[in-house]
């Protein structure tokens, strides 16, 4: 009989476009999505980190089920987000639009978009106005690549394309 395991972030923040030098990694919640104000569009991006080095045994991964709950209350427009691996660590308590860590800038720019890594698998799925439903994606083989190529380390970022 297959077995389900459970593994929640053990950090996650989002990122403020609009206020680039806040940390939002106290949040119960994270903002994903795009905010209209004056004539600007601001974007919302999550970072997300899981420790998968408990599963000891990746062939036996069937599906790796990332379940985001959310209600969109940021946006007015819908927008397309892609989930992809994260090819850079960053501070829970420091993170923001601008820097990984305090002092420390995202090596691919700002938002974090450009740490992530296109080579491997990416998710889309969208968010904002008009859409109701929380979203399930299946991200075995990033959770695998995790287990045999990164200490068990699932670094994620999801970002407003764009």
């Amino acid at each position: 009989m297959p077995t389900t395991t459970t593994v929640y972030t053990n950090k996650d923040t989002y990122l403020n476009e609009r206020r680039s030098t806040q940390n939002d990694g106290s949040a119960d919640n994270f903002g994903l999505g795009t905010l209209y104000v004056g004539s600007t569009f601001y974007k919302y991006n999550a970072v997300l980190s899981f420790d998968v080095s408990g599963i000891t045994d990746p062939a036996s991964i069937t599906e790796a089920n990332l379940n985001l709950e959310y209600i969109s209350s940021i946006g007015t427009t819908t927008q397309t987000v892609t989930l992809a691996r994260l090819n850079e660590d960053f501070v829970e308590t420091e993170a923001d639009w601008a820097e990984s860590e305090d002092g420390v800038s995202w090596t691919g720019g700002a938002g974090a978009f450009g740490n992530a890594e296109t080579t491997q698998p990416t998710y889309t799925f969208s968010v904002g106005s008009g859409v109701s439903a929380d979203v399930t994606i299946d991200i075995k083989e990033l959770v695998i690549d995790a287990i045999l190529r990164r200490s068990g380390s699932l670094l994620l970022v999801a970002a407003i394309s764009g």
